[in-house]
């Protein structure tokens, strides 16, 4: 278990307009990265190599109107007779954060289907797809795909090929994950967790035994501190250690995510409670955590939110 408290003064999470007040500032982050006008209007901006301490993106609706008026001047790239180059259109197709504009060389790109992987890179005069050897899936996105009952296999980034009938990384099997309907999220994201290292289809109730004593008689929730997570944890697998989250994700280990919303001390322990999240990818584009929902799903955990709250983190690993 490690606690983690990220030093906010070094982090520039979260684009805001008035730092860049001036016409000679905006400029200057604007050569930072890449840039383009969607055919509705919109300016986006990603930046050209994703820095996890600054914020890497944005677009005109977190724009102030004098930069907007200020880069329609300019002329961002994205129109018939001021094309993105083919470097920026990789740069936004490789994080899907694609929405449709005139590349050079290509003519009009659009946004791609729904039903798609995504967003295709152009390599060497050649359409590459989301899910090859060249361009895998982020882990992400494959969630999601798998969640939508979507993915028909592919490369996945770091984890090689992944069969169309799978559900969870590194489980061999086509186990999915477990859901609760009003039951406590914590119970709900530890069977989750077990799932993604033990391989076994563990369900909410196998495990209800180990938190009775956290169970509130009269509401029936669960409040579970972090201490007895750590030690319901370690007694199945070992822990793992990383520098981030993103570093841990790299390495395959579960990481579960807990900011904590209360502090207690009860005989001269700390109990920590607050919100869970089994955190399977991380966008740095977006600045966000893929998390699974309670429903099995894929939320977006803000890294502004996690950054500027305490946390607790817990990194393991199959013995």
């Amino acid at each position: 278990m490690n606690r983690t408290k990220l030093d906010e003064k070094s982090m520039t999470i979260g684009f805001d307009p008035y730092d860049y007040d001036k016409e000679e500032k905006l400029w200057q982050l604007i050569q930072e990265g890449y840039d383009y006008t969607t055919s509705d209007g919109c300016m986006r901006w990603i930046r050209k190599y994703p820095d996890e301490t600054k914020f890497n993106s944005f677009n005109c609706t977190q724009l102030l109107d004098f930069q907007k008026k200020w880069l329609e001047f300019q002329q961002i790239p994205g129109h018939l007779y001021n094309p993105v180059s083919q470097e920026g259109y990789n740069a936004f197709a490789r994080w899907n954060e694609w929405f449709g504009a005139y590349v050079a060389g290509l003519g009009y790109v659009g946004e791609p289907s729904s039903s798609s992987y995504g967003a295709q890179l152009y390599l060497n005069g050649s359409w590459v797809s989301p899910g090859t050897s060249d361009f895998p899936m982020t882990t992400g996105n494959f969630y999601k795909k798998a969640a939508e009952h979507t993915w028909s296999g592919g490369q996945v980034d770091t984890w090689g090929y992944v069969k169309a009938d799978q559900r969870i990384l590194g489980v061999s099997t086509d186990m999915g994950f477990a859901y609760g309907e009003g039951d406590n999220d914590t119970l709900v994201t530890l069977a989750n967790f077990c799932r993604m290292l033990s391989w076994d289809p563990v369900e909410v109730n196998d495990i209800r035994s180990d938190f009775q004593e956290y169970r509130d008689q009269n509401t029936s929730k669960y409040e579970i501190p972090a201490r007895a997570i750590a030690k319901f944890l370690d007694s199945r697998f070992s822990v793992a250690y990383a520098s981030s989250i993103s570093e841990a994700l790299r390495k395959h280990y579960g990481v579960l995510l807990r900011i904590v919303t209360r502090t207690e001390e009860v005989n001269a322990q700390i109990n920590k409670y607050g919100e869970d999240y089994l955190i399977v990818g991380y966008n740095p584009i977006l600045q966000q955590l893929d998390y699974i929902t309670r429903a099995g799903g894929v939320g977006a955990l803000s890294l502004e939110k996690v950054v500027f709250s305490e946390t607790v983190t817990f990194f393991y690993k199959r013995h």
